[in-house]
């Protein structure tokens, strides 16, 4: 296990050769071993944006944001503790201040460059005007693993659909919530894929249910189990029936 490269300290190294301690150090004043309060980082603002910032070589390229970006894929820094646009933080350190209510809009159609030659100012009319005529008006539309936040892929959701493993099972080596587990099998979620027909997959009750198979479910003396899977309900099912619970009329 690698360990943090500060002197002493035998802490799991958590990113840059650095603790989880010594790395917050590091972020917030720019030195892990000491607290500098005339300067946080030790770096200027202009200093900290250009450390995440590839510069294009040749001339009229895009100046690629390297550090943290959001699904959308615009770059993010942290200012005393409130998260800015990487490049809206471009125009600001390269041209003026942003007036109120206008937006840095991308010539580039980029979203992650912070290339002060490739933005604008514009209002939010401008914004959504340019998304239009550049193809990229598909808010609410993006669907499955294209959607920046997806955790699952096409093949995921065939896999998990077509799968008798428990949704416990499924969860933990997808890496998602039994919930969205148990969304990806209903169709709830990633509705424009084909829900896949296997022994999980049953119609609703009343359909499957006859007057004749309450009568023998209730004359016979079979596991649940084995009813159960006679039948292709549950075994709450069987339970339910036998206990007249259910079919109660019969």
């Amino acid at each position: 296990m690698a360990t943090c490269k500060i002197k002493d300290c035998n802490n799991k190294v958590c990113g840059r050769g650095l603790c989880s301690k010594h790395y917050a150090k590091w972020a917030k004043y720019g030195n892990p071993t000491e607290i500098r309060q005339e300067q946080k980082h030790g770096l200027t603002l202009k200093e900290r944006f250009f450390a995440h910032v590839t510069v294009g070589i040749t001339k009229g390229s895009c100046w690629e944001w390297t550090s943290f970006r959001d699904p959308n894929g615009y770059g993010r820094i942290n200012i005393k503790n409130k998260p800015v646009l990487a490049h809206r933080l471009s125009w600001e350190i390269h041209k003026d201040n942003i007036p109120k209510g206008l937006c840095v809009l991308h010539g580039c159609d980029n979203p992650g460059c912070v290339s002060p030659r490739h933005l604008f100012l514009g209002t939010q009319k401008d914004n959504v005007a340019d998304c239009i005529r550049k193809g990229r008006d598909n808010y609410g539309l993006v669907l499955g693993e294209k959607h920046g936040c997806s955790k699952l892929t096409e093949k995921d959701v065939l896999a998990i659909r077509s799968s008798e493993e428990t949704g416990v099972i499924l969860a933990k080596r997808y890496g998602v919530s039994t919930a969205t587990i148990s969304d990806v099998r209903k169709g709830h979620i990633w509705k424009h894929l084909p829900l896949v027909q296997n022994d999980k997959t049953r119609e609703p009750f009343a359909k499957r249910m006859t007057r004749e198979n309450v009568l023998e479910i209730r004359k016979s003396n079979e596991a649940t189990s084995v009813l159960a899977k006679t039948y292709n309900v549950h075994k709450s099912s069987i339970q339910n029936v036998r206990n007249r619970k259910t079919w109660k009329h019969i």
